[in-house]
């Protein structure tokens, strides 16, 4: 049975990743998944890394990023999420102010 310091974390692992869906390749470099930022150049696959990061991005970055602890890592989400955020409403912005 987990502990419920570790469900929290196994619980946080599963859930999506807002910023790998809105800003897949500035969140791959950010999460330290540097293949999956490759990857996310190639048109079709591009779509696929999309998906696929959204749905396990955060469990990868958590086992392959070589992180320190889980506060920096948590920290670091956040970011790539706010990050990814302002991303869309800034290309929101630009389109009406465009128009």
């Amino acid at each position: 049975m987990l502990e419920p310091d570790e469900q929290r974390k196994a619980r946080y692992l599963r859930g999506p990743s807002l910023g790998a869906m809105l800003f897949t390749q500035g969140w791959t470099f950010g999460a330290r998944l540097y293949l999956w930022f490759l990857l996310s150049f190639v048109p079709i696959i591009g779509l696929i890394v999309l998906v696929t990061l959204l749905i396990f991005g955060r469990r990868w970055s958590w086992k392959h990023g070589a992180w320190s602890s889980w506060e920096e890592f948590t920290h670091r989400m956040r970011l790539l999420d706010l990050l990814a955020v302002l991303w869309v409403l800034i290309l929101i912005g630009i389109y009406f102010w465009a128009r």
